[in-house]
Formats: structure tokens, C-alpha cells, sequence
């Protein structure tokens, strides 16, 4: 079987290319392209519409807050031009947002193209060399010899019961 993206030989019942992951399955590939879905579409245009009226009249509150707290009016201008400012930045990359999905959701399949049926040739695995002659042991160095460490302590020990009498 041979994939008819790309033309590479594949085994019998696969149901993706190895090579370039398209799908062997005749019948997936004629599917018709689905619909944006509706109500992600309606909920991004809430979104962005809560973020729009929180930003504007939030900051217009605080505004007003403000001024009655007896704040200056140097005091209130930058709370009221950053507030709708930053609501339009999230709205405007939301938007952004949203028509990257449409598009990407709407984007055309191409047709598989055909490709020329390549003769199959004879298969030959691959073959593993021949091991080293000689392999060294793995335990070979590993092992420790702890006969001085125990004359310290045998020492310690005795010279520990002679202080003690």
C-alpha cells in the first residue's frame, strides 16, 4: 500500500502515513469541511463586549469615586483614559484571537495528490554487526576495598575501651 500524499510505501492497515501523517483512509479524506462553531463565536462577542463596558464605565466609576473623595482632577485623567485603553487591548486581541480560529478552521483541504505507483523492491532488514570479541566485565573496578577504613575503626574502638578503664 502506498500513501497517495506522499507516495511512500506503507504496511497494510495503518490508518496515517509514517511519513508525512496524512491519512490512508479513502473515506476520511472526502469528508466535507465542518461549520465554525456557532457558539464559540457568540461567546468570544460576549466576552469582548463585557470587557468593553467593564473597562469604559469601571473607570468611570472610579473616576467619580475619586473626585468625591476629594482627589484632583490631575489624579483622575490617567484612570480614565488606561481603563478604556486596556479593555480595547484584551478586545482587540480577542478579536485577533478569533479570526485566527475562523481561519484555521476554514482553511482548504487540498486534495490528495497522485502520485506515481513506485515499482516495490525487494526488502532486506538490516543487519546488526558481530559483538566485540572480548567484553569486560561490568562489575570489573566497582568494588571497594574497605580493609584500612575498618583498622581505623578497630583502633578507635580499642583505643576508646583503654581510656575507659
Amino acid at each position: 500500500m502506498y500513501c497517495p500524499t506522499c507516495g511512500a510505501e506503507s504496511v497494510e492497515g495503518l490508518r496515517y502515513c509514517k511519513q508525512c501523517g496524512s491519512s490512508l483512509n479513502p473515506t476520511t479524506a472526502m469528508m466535507p469541511p465542518a461549520r465554525f462553531p456557532m457558539a464559540l463565536t457568540i461567546t468570544f462577542l460576549v466576552l469582548i463586549a463585557i470587557i468593553s463596558i467593564t473597562g469604559i464605565v469601571g473607570s468611570f466609576a472610579m473616576a467619580s469615586d475619586m473626585s468625591m473623595h476629594g482627589q484632583p482632577p490631575s489624579n483622575l485623567l490617567p484612570v480614565m483614559i488606561l481603563g478604556p485603553l486596556v479593555a480595547l487591548g484584551i478586545d482587540a486581541l480577542l478579536v485577533w484571537l478569533l479570526l485566527r480560529l475562523v481561519k484555521i478552521y476554514h482553511q482548504p483541504v487540498a486534495p490528495p495528490q497522485a502520485f506515481p505507483r513506485a515499482v516495490p523492491r525487494a526488502f532486506t532488514p538490516p543487519q546488526l554487526d558481530a559483538p566485540p570479541s572480548a567484553l569486560g566485565s561490568v562489575t570489573e573496578h566497582t568494588t571497594r576495598n574497605f580493609e584500612a577504613h575498618e583498622k581505623q575503626i578497630r583502633a578507635r574502638q580499642a583505643n576508646r575501651d583503654t581510656n575507659e578503664v
